[in-house]
């Protein structure tokens, strides 16, 4: 025995390792309880979608009811005469609703079966390129992603498709099929800048997407821009031809669709390259006999200090 007459000290019994319960509790335990509603949605049956659809519509109805000025005098005296706030009610929303199915997707009093579904094919039309910019955004989702920069990115597919369509002589089909394939690698390639971002830098992509939708406008309206009357210079794109019209040149005609003899136009507030940007949109233009397809941007310039005084 030693001098302190104490026994020799047992070494401590190692505790049961809790690692996969700590694992299962961690944080990839809460990020599935906070995106478990978005999974849910996208992975749902029919119902779901049928559901939300009705939702839509009630909801929707709610509001253009009470939005009538004759719904709102019927309320007054709703306990009186119910069958007036009712038939009113009824009377505003079944005429909404029907003006919106003849408007978008049959007219039953058209003159002939080809008007009586164009509003169907025009749907069709306008829905494509906000589903193109909506797998942009549903298939990141389902990664892990967000992309918030879908605008941006059609700007810039925009961009190259329209340079394409007038800078370059290629045969009719080619030539189209060229144009609409640059428009995809230049949207891929302006959502590949928070992808590069995301994985070099861990940079939140939500942030560098929504980020870059502002630079893609404002870019493109600096393309485009016809200079200014105090020395600033045109865009790069600018047609020397168009005068102080904001426009590149026109797309050719072997890179133009039968249905997309339109302008692709891009409306800003102000005349200065650097607040170029804004809403881009198609639009047919009045002239059928000669079809134009140009890159365009509108401006509203500043008077100067002097021009007011």
């Amino acid at each position: 025995m030693s001098d302190s007459g104490k026994a020799p000290e047992k070494p401590p019994v190692e505790q049961p390792s809790t690692t996969l319960r700590d694992d299962a509790d961690g944080p990839a335990h809460k990020e599935s309880r906070s995106s478990s509603l978005a999974r849910d949605i996208l992975s749902g049956t029919w119902l779901v979608s049928v559901l939300a659809v009705v939702v839509a519509l009630v909801l929707g109805a709610i509001l253009i009811a009470f939005s009538d000025p004759r719904v709102q005098e019927t309320a007054s005296y709703i306990f009186a005469r119910p069958s007036d706030f009712f038939g009113a009610v009824w009377d505003k929303v079944s005429a909404a609703y029907s003006a919106l199915f003849r408007g978008a997707i049959f007219d039953w009093q058209a003159n002939s079966p080809t008007r009586a579904i164009r509003p169907l094919t025009e749907s069709l039309v306008n829905a494509t390129p906000l589903i193109l910019a909506g797998l942009a955004v549903a298939i990141p989702f389902r990664a892990g992603m967000f992309n918030i920069g879908a605008q941006g990115q059609v700007i810039i597919g925009t961009l190259f498709a329209g340079y394409i369509g007038y800078a370059m002589q290629l045969p009719v089909v080619l030539h189209l099929l060229l144009a609409l394939i640059g428009g995809i690698l230049g949207g891929a390639l302006y959502g590949g800048i928070a992808g590069l971002l995301k994985a070099k830098t861990g940079a939140n992509e939500v942030i560098v997407t929504i980020m870059l939708n502002y630079v893609a406008a404002l870019f493109a309206g600096w393309t485009v821009y016809a200079g200014g009357t105090q020395g600033q210079r045109p865009g790069p794109l600018w047609d020397p031809t168009a005068g102080a019209i904001s426009e590149t040149a026109d797309v050719l005609a072997s890179a133009r669709s039968a249905r997309h003899s339109g302008s692709i136009s891009a409306s800003s507030r102000s005349s200065r390259p650097s607040s170029c940007g804004g809403s881009w949109s198609v639009r047919p233009l009045a002239s059928s006999s000669a079809p134009r397809a140009r890159t365009q941007a509108q401006h509203a310039p500043r008077a100067s200090r002097s021009t007011r005084s």
